[in-house]
């Protein structure tokens, strides 16, 4: 299998300058001195009971400020001593960082005395990189004062007056101290020309909080309002608004797998891992499923920004075993419908060393279609079980082909397989040959109506080589059948036909291929040339009937019928390994002299049970039926 792409990118003379620029307090940067010095504590004071800021000498960043594993507050048992504490003390609840970088108010619990305490900081990280060494120590003591002061909302985002923000980003909130949740949503308020945006809040700690909304317009503005959000102890906050506007141009973007854990090809993985997956953006987190091979069970959890994914397994992984996962594209979609476009793979091993097998050999194109002449970019990988047998089996050593075609399936365990090749040629992010992309199989021909795929075995690590085939474009004209007429709460066939444009005639033509869908509840059909064979190059009407009396024979006068685009009808282009998508039916109930009287009979085949599994497969990595 091959593994993802490590981009290592040199650090270039704009980050260097952008370093040497920043500020800071205990080590200026003047004459390009790049800050090397690690923040350091320039002040602990306790507000009051339950309250204590801490303040930094340069603006630190927010990810390490506001880890309150960082910070340990300890009762001092020898005030003599620089460092004496005991073990017991404070809790921290919270840390939140203000709008300056530097100071953080540290909510505590349970509330303090009026005695010494010492605060210990480790694992801070100023804006340049720099982290503190050894825990740094500083004596403050205790405020018994009650909480009297108003909760500050410190970080926001969107920002005030900023411009081109997605419209489906989340309203991310911080406070200087926990509040109550409910006030918040009873008082947020964001509107725009639209009307108000109900926003669902969630939140770990009452401090920072993430809001949801359904997708904004585009190109509009909106202004949020905040007042009166309250504290634990009844202090409520001031009034803000602020005001953004979204982007102008609508999210194309795919999302993408950032980073893994384990990393791709990583070993000697602990049997009790958890998979973190980080993505690029926020994910729909609906529509992906993480399916391992060997199969795990567990449980995922998205992250409040609902970018990572984390899936702790039910019980502890199997020793000395290696496990796969594919991310096929199209498996996974960001909020505004973008599917992602590459493939990603993770393979790691909870032993030493990953599976030493191979398959490799040269893709070839389908030299009839246009799009997918090119094997270049197809997916190939090992299917383990015979795909027409109607067999669950697995999709394994996914790659993509290069330019010449040229693919190599990696650290396949010992077994017999059975390669396959699939190309997005339909262009719609998603991999789906029985929607017309392109697909190949080990020793299939489908020209030349050969279906017996051949098999490839590896042992003891062994390497397959030439293992050459190539592409299919198959031609697919797929859509819905809609119906509002006289027989509508009734049960029957819909026969859908393409017909060829010389000659029609909707009454006496005999369609050169055909399907069955089902009305009301299968009104979607798709005609594929694996299924019906062959269908030449060239241009074809599409037309459909609501089969009442059951015999598969058309009758004018009596059955409900429509073609693609009404009368006249619409010609849909077939040539080239053209697909014919969204090729949507509206059938009508019969008309006084609508067509002649003449009955066709209309050829139809069903539905090739074995290439839907195929699809299924190959689009979510994982036997078809579970």
């Amino acid at each position: 299998m091959r593994s993802l792409p490590r981009w290592m990118s040199p650090v270039s003379l704009a980050l260097v300058l952008a370093l040497a620029s920043c500020s800071d307090d205990d080590n200026p940067t003047d004459g390009g001195i790049v800050d090397e010095t690690p923040p350091s504590v320039a002040s602990v004071t306790a507000v009051d009971a339950g309250h204590i800021d801490v303040v930094f000498s340069e603006p630190v960043t927010r990810a390490s400020a506001e880890n309150t594993s960082n910070y340990s507050i300890l009762i001092v048992v020898s005030p003599a001593s620089p460092t004496a504490s005991a073990l017991g003390g404070q809790t921290v609840v919270a840390a939140a960082l203000s709008g300056d970088g530097k100071k953080v108010t540290i909510t505590t619990t349970p509330d303090m005395l009026g005695i010494a305490y010492d605060m210990w900081v480790e694992n801070i990280v100023d804006e340049a990189g720099n982290t503190m060494g050894d825990p740094v120590v500083q004596r403050f003591t205790g405020s018994t004062a009650a909480d009297n002061t108003a909760p500050v909302l410190v970080y926001r985002k969107p920002a005030p007056n900023s411009t081109n923000q997605s419209t489906t980003a989340l309203i991310e909130l911080t406070f200087s101290e926990p509040i109550q949740q409910s006030s918040l949503e009873q008082l947020f308020g964001l509107g725009g020309a639209q009307g108000q945006v109900p926003v669902a809040f969630t939140s770990p700690d009452d401090v920072h909080f993430y809001g949801d909304h359904d997708p904004l317009a585009l190109n509009s503005n909106y202004d949020i309002v905040l007042h009166g959000v309250l504290d634990y102890a009844g202090n409520p906050s001031s009034h803000v608004a602020w005001t953004f506007q979204t982007t102008a141009v609508a999210d194309k973007t795919p999302p993408a797998l950032v980073s893994s854990t384990p990393a791709n090809l990583a070993t000697n993985v602990g049997v009790n891992a958890q998979l973190i997956l980080v993505f690029s953006e926020r994910i729909d987190a609906e529509s992906f499923t993480p399916f391992f091979t060997p199969e795990i069970t567990g449980t995922t959890e998205w992250s409040l920004d609902g970018k990572t994914l984390t899936f702790t397994p039910a019980t502890p992984l199997p020793a000395d075993t290696q496990f796969e996962l594919e991310i096929f594209p199209g498996d996974v979609a960001d909020l505004a419908g973008n599917v992602n476009t590459a493939l990603f793979t993770v393979v790691f091993s909870t032993g030493p060393t990953l599976q030493a097998g191979s398959i490799a050999g040269t893709l070839t194109g389908d030299a009839s279609s246009s799009s997918a002449s090119n094997p270049a970019g197809a997916l190939v990988a090992q299917a383990t079980a015979f795909p027409f047998s109607g067999q669950p089996f697995s999709v394994l050593g996914a790659a993509t082909a290069a330019s010449n075609g040229a693919y190599t399936n990696q650290y396949l365990r010992d077994g017999t397989y059975y390669p396959l090749a699939i190309k997005n040629t339909v262009k719609d992010g998603f991999i789906d040959p029985y929607m017309g992309d392109a697909i190949g199989f080990y020793g299939v021909d489908y020209r030349q109506g050969d279906l017996s795929p051949d098999s490839v075995v590896i042992a003891g690590g062994s390497h397959a080589t030439n293992i050459n085939f190539k592409l299919y474009d198959p031609t697919a004209v797929y859509g819905t059948v809609d119906y509002n007429g006289v027989y509508v709460g009734e049960s029957h066939s819909i026969l859908v036909g393409i017909f060829e444009t010389a000659g029609f005639d909707p009454a006496t033509s005999q369609p050169v291929a055909g399907t069955e869908a089902y009305w009301p509840d299968f009104s979607s059909y798709v005609i594929n040339s694996i299924d019906v064979g062959p269908i030449a190059a060239g241009n074809y009407y599409v037309g459909a009937f609501l089969d009442v009396n059951d015999d598969g024979d058309y009758q004018p006068a009596t059955e409900p019928a429509g073609l693609f685009g009404g009368t006249p009808p619409d010609a849909v282009d077939l040539s080239s390994g053209k697909d014919a998508p969204n090729t949507n039916i509206l059938l009508l109930d019969p008309t006084p002299g609508m067509n002649a009287a003449t009955s066709s009979h209309w050829k139809t085949t069903p539905h090739a049970k074995w290439l839907q599994n195929v699809s299924r497969a190959v689009r979510e990595a994982q036997v078809s039926q579970r």
